[in-house]
């Protein structure tokens, strides 16, 4: 099926940006909490990526929907650690900073445990798309965390972006770009609709090919005076 095929793909896109910041956390001597945090959120989408792909694995539509839940656990991962990385950077307490993602994680428990309770199959679609089929209401939930995360961070990015120059600051609009198209792919993508679905892959893939732009995109080091 297209769907899975595409996402056993974006497997390897994830895990070689993955790579690259943890590379660049371990040359930072493991200290930079920013770059921890965005090889996990790469980390995480590996392994969302690798659960929607179980249509190359397994046929039986019940493995596929089961997997399909483990991969809604893991993109509430990947939320967690983006809003562990905008957190410190808005005016809030603390206290509200280790609230915020213990509550995401909350929501994700209640979502994927709904998903198990009113558990359904996914819809093998003649164009090779497969339609996820999730609970209105869980689907609902799941977009519009997205697109709050996203949206803080697009923010942040955005806000920052002036204080950035030359590659720094193209490195920074992919950034955004990447956040931007995410979050609209969330909107898209958990709803039994063969046009969302479209939508929903054309922008999630956008996303990944920006996330390999700014890891490909090198900011010079600006050399030590004598």
């Amino acid at each position: 099926m297209l769907t899975a095929t595409l996402h056993f793909i974006l497997v390897f896109i994830a895990t070689a940006a993955f790579l690259g910041v943890y590379r660049s956390y371990v040359k930072s001597g493991r200290t930079n909490q920013q770059l921890y945090n965005f090889s996990r959120f790469f980390a995480f989408l590996v392994f969302y990526q690798l659960f929607l792909s179980s249509y190359i694995f397994t046929k039986d539509l019940k493995m596929v929907s089961i997997f399909f839940n483990l991969g809604i656990f893991s993109l509430f991962l990947v939320l967690f650690y983006v809003l562990k990385t905008v957190l410190p950077m808005f005016s809030i307490s603390q206290e509200k900073q280790n609230l915020l993602p213990k509550l995401l994680m909350f929501i994700g428990l209640v979502v994927v445990a709904w998903q198990f309770y009113d558990f359904r199959l996914p819809i093998l679609h003649s164009s090779g798309f497969i339609l996820w089929n999730p609970n209105p209401w869980p689907a609902w939930i799941i977009s519009g965390v997205i697109v709050m995360v996203t949206t803080a961070w697009v923010f942040i990015l955005s806000k920052n972006i002036k204080n950035f120059v030359g590659m720094a600051k193209t490195k920074n609009i992919f950034l955004i770009l990447m956040s931007f198209v995410f979050g609209l792919s969330g909107i898209f993508y958990f709803h039994p609709n063969y046009y969302m679905t479209i939508a929903a892959f054309i922008t999630h893939t956008l996303g990944f090919i920006f996330a390999l732009i700014t890891l490909i995109i090198k900011i010079p080091k600006i050399p030590a005076k004598t």
